[in-house]
């Protein structure tokens, strides 16, 4: 599980709780996460069942405390777990997520659209050391792949599921007639003056080892937030950094707002900040997945990454991952940038499509 996920999971039971049949929910997290600055704080509050697992462990360098960690996660799952449960997953690249999918009879796995194009390569060194994982762990097998422009950006395929009962797999893209798409429906606030940016590693991108390369990217991204400043002034401007940043991107783009960009602090992820600042209007990035969140969210969403001078392959990897939103979401020049894009998904096709799913399991 990643941070954003623990926003998907408490927006999906804020709106599963308006339906007439209840149901039980038990949020499965580890140790890892739970021990994040303000994720224990926010998963007590919205979340009535927890369960922790111990996978800390598994960094020991000693391979006899390796060795019983296994046996103690699969004796903790068959204390904890019931198999039969329905277990809801938006997490298949972690190992401990296809630990638990392996031994789960009924699924519904929650994804975007992926697709390992002729853009990436079958990684056999990780793929050979995450099998190694696997056979031990005793996970789903998966297939590893990396683009072929850049390390940053990988790809991964199951090669196995496990014995299922029943076993759903949904996207969750704006929605259309296919039952197999979903959105959750908006943060529907009144909205203020306000503009979140999300932060990203450029500076540190393989596609930037080049000094011209980065100094072309710079003097572009330093004209986009020109203009971005310029046509929404007398606005509050939010940054939250990319979890690996080390400052210099904020330093950078805080200088173009002359030092009126405001560090997001207090919250764990850029979806926690979004989900309890509801009076957002503009979100912008680069390339982030934070802003498919915000634009499900229902806030004014925009990525540029098709202004930049990117290679093809990594513009397309990049579409891919935003498979399904609307073309206005994608700035391509200066004016795009301006033009408010929100989301128009329904509670109703929501309730409709999630209930589908929900009642083919004999809850």
């Amino acid at each position: 599980m990643h941070r954003y996920d623990l926003i998907f999971y408490a927006r999906l039971i804020d709106n599963l709780s308006n339906l007439t049949k209840i149901y039980n929910f038990t949020l499965i997290v580890t140790d890892h996460l739970y021990k994040i600055n303000y994720t224990e704080e926010f998963i007590h509050k919205k979340f009535n069942k927890v369960l922790i697992v111990p996978v800390h462990i598994l960094n020991s360098a000693k391979i006899m405390t390796k060795i019983k960690f296994i046996f103690k996660l699969r004796n903790w799952h068959t204390k904890n777990i019931n198999p039969n449960d329905l277990l809801i997953l938006t997490d298949k690249s972690n190992i401990f997520s296809r630990f638990f999918l392996r031994r789960s009879y009924n699924v519904l796995l929650i994804q975007q659209v992926e697709d390992i194009t002729t853009d990436y390569n079958f990684d056999i060194p990780f793929f050979i050391k995450d099998t190694i994982k696997s056979i031990i762990i005793g996970s789903c097998f998966a297939k590893q792949y990396i683009h072929k422009s850049t390390a940053d950006i990988r790809g991964l395929k199951l090669l196995n599921y496990g014995k299922k009962k029943n076993f759903f797999k949904i996207y969750n893209v704006p929605s259309s007639q296919d039952l197999s798409h979903f959105e959750l429906p908006p943060l529907s606030e009144k909205t203020e003056k306000k503009i979140v940016i999300f932060g990203s590693r450029f500076f540190s991108w393989d596609t930037n080892k080049n000094p011209k390369d980065l100094k072309s990217m710079v003097n572009k991204l330093t004209k986009i937030y020109s203009y971005i400043y310029s046509n929404f002034q007398n606005y509050e401007y939010f940054y939250i950094p990319h979890p690996l940043e080390k400052g210099k991107e904020y330093n950078f783009i805080n200088n173009i707002f002359f030092g009126k960009l405001k560090k997001a602090e207090n919250f764990f992820s850029s979806e926690h900040f979004l989900y309890e600042n509801r009076d957002i209007e503009y979100t912008f990035s680069i390339a982030s997945t934070s802003s498919f969140s915000s634009y499900s969210m229902g806030y004014s969403s925009k990525v540029f990454y098709k202004m930049l001078k990117l290679p093809d392959s990594v513009k397309r990897t990049i579409s891919d991952i935003f498979f399904g939103l609307s073309d206005n979401f994608f700035a391509q020049n200066y004016a795009d940038l301006i033009q408010k894009e929100v989301s128009e998904n329904s509670n109703k096709e929501f309730f409709k499509k999630f209930s589908y799913y929900l009642n083919k399991y004999d809850v």
